[in-house]
Parts: C-alpha cells; sequence; structure tokens
C-alpha cells in the first residue's frame, strides 16, 4: 500500500477548481487500496472549500501541527493560551496585522468577512472563548522586531509561524505511525520550495512539471504540469508500474 501526500496550490488546484481528471485519478488510487492525503501549509480551517469535499483519506495541514485521518484529529499542536494573548496583545500594542487558525479564525487589524475581528484584547478574548490556536500568520513580511520576539519558539516560513521542528515531513510520519506505512512507501507531490522538505522526505518523491528549480534538484522524479494534470499522470504512472517514465 502507498501513502500519497498531495500539495495543494499549484499541484491540485488553481485557484478555482480541482480537475475532474485529477479527482477521477485519486478515486483510482484508492480503489487500488492506497491512502491519498492532501499536504498543505494551509491550516484545516484555512483551505478552499472544493478541497474539504475531495474523496480523500485525510488531511495534513499547518506544516504537520494538524492531521486529520479516520474522520477524526489524530494529532493537533496547540499554541499555549498565555502565548496566544502574548502574540495578540503585541499584534494590538505594534499595530501588526497577523491571523489566528486553530480551531477558529480571528484577525487583529485585518478585516476580513469570514473571520472574526476583535478591535481590542477585550473583544479578542471574548472572541477566543475556549478555543484553542495552531498557528499565526503575518499579512506581511515579519520585520526583524517581530522575528525577535518569536523565533525563540517558533520557526518562519516567510509570513506564517509555526510551532518549531514542524514541517510537512513530520506531518508524513504521524500518518506513517498511525497506519503502520513505511516510508519507503511514501509519495510526495509538491510545486513549491515549501514542499522540498516532504518531496525529499518522501520514498518516492515527485516534483511537478510546474516546480521551482530548488524542488526539481531535489525530487527524484518529474511528473507532468498542473495544466497537464501532473498529479493524475504521476498517480497513473505509478499504479501502472510506469514510475521511472518519470525519472529526471
Amino acid at each position: 500500500m502507498y501513502a500519497f501526500f498531495l500539495d495543494i496550490d499549484g499541484t491540485i488546484y488553481d485557484g478555482k477548481i480541482v480537475a475532474q481528471e485529477v479527482i477521477d485519478a485519486i478515486v483510482r488510487a484508492r480503489a487500488a487500496g492506497h491512502k491519498v492525503f492532501i499536504n498543505t501549509a494551509r491550516a484545516y480551517v484555512g483551505m478552499p472549500k472544493q478541497v474539504y469535499t475531495l474523496p480523500v483519506d485525510g488531511f495534513v495541514n499547518s506544516y504537520g501541527l494538524e492531521v486529520f485521518a479516520d474522520g477524526k484529529f489524530i494529532h493537533r499542536k496547540f499554541i499555549p493560551r498565555e502565548r496566544v494573548l502574548e502574540i495578540a496583545k503585541y499584534a494590538f500594542d505594534n499595530g501588526v496585522k497577523l491571523y489566528f487558525e486553530g480551531e477558529i479564525r480571528i484577525d487583529i487589524n485585518n478585516y476580513r468577512e469570514d473571520s472574526q475581528n476583535p478591535d481590542n484584547m477585550d473583544e479578542f478574548c471574548a472572541m477566543l472563548g475556549e478555543h484553542q490556536m495552531c498557528k499565526f500568520v503575518f499579512c506581511d513580511m515579519p520585520t526583524d522586531a517581530d522575528k525577535a520576539a518569536f523565533e525563540s519558539d517558533y520557526d518562519f516560513y516567510g509570513i506564517e509561524v509555526i510551532a518549531k521542528g514542524y514541517c510537512k515531513s513530520r506531518g508524513i510520519h504521524t500518518v506513517e505511525e498511525y497506519y503502520g506505512i513505511s516510508r519507503e512507501n511514501t509519495v510526495a507531490i509538491g510545486d513549491t520550495d515549501p514542499d522540498i522538505d516532504m518531496v525529499s522526505y518522501a520514498g518516492i518523491g515527485i516534483s511537478m512539471g510546474n516546480g521551482t528549480p530548488k524542488l526539481k534538484a531535489c525530487a527524484k522524479y518529474v511528473t507532468k504540469s498542473y495544466v497537464e494534470f501532473g498529479v493524475a499522470y504521476a498517480i497513473d504512472c505509478l499504479l501502472n508500474g510506469k514510475l521511472d517514465v518519470l525519472k529526471k
């Protein structure tokens, strides 16, 4: 049994739809007895609506902070509540635009209709209630001061701030342990530099044809581009024993 881990943006999703050709390939993979997971930097609450309805076995979100399988979260790493309050206060005090994602989304200094939008700490605490948060994201590139305030406890992935030690490949490892799947039987497909660690980690690491040069350099295989339904092509090559077609 293989376990496929698919990035979202630029891999299976173009900002509007997931192509039916890709959906059909996912169905074929699962019908053949394999597992299929989405593996994305996006939080579980922040995925495109169409992605939630895909016929997959689960989701690895937020660089492995959230892993959803068998209809439940098998792993979820939350920011300690006191730390959430410290981060929120920092944002209000310094006029920093950021948002938290976890059980809900809350934006600070960045109004969104689909989010909670507090104007001060009292409103933030009321909106937070008993909800827990997994990550926080700057709306602009963090400054040196922003990094100095948090880098002792967190890793910065561009604008996203994640608990130290978490990455997409760690999410794959969580799924491996849960299902008893060997690393050699994991397949990771992505298109950008944030996918490098999961593509490098997987037994079968595949770059999209539209992948970045750095990702292609570390991948063992390269499939067709997004517009050529590269994920579907890679899945079918593997199912039909023709993986060598994708060799660089």
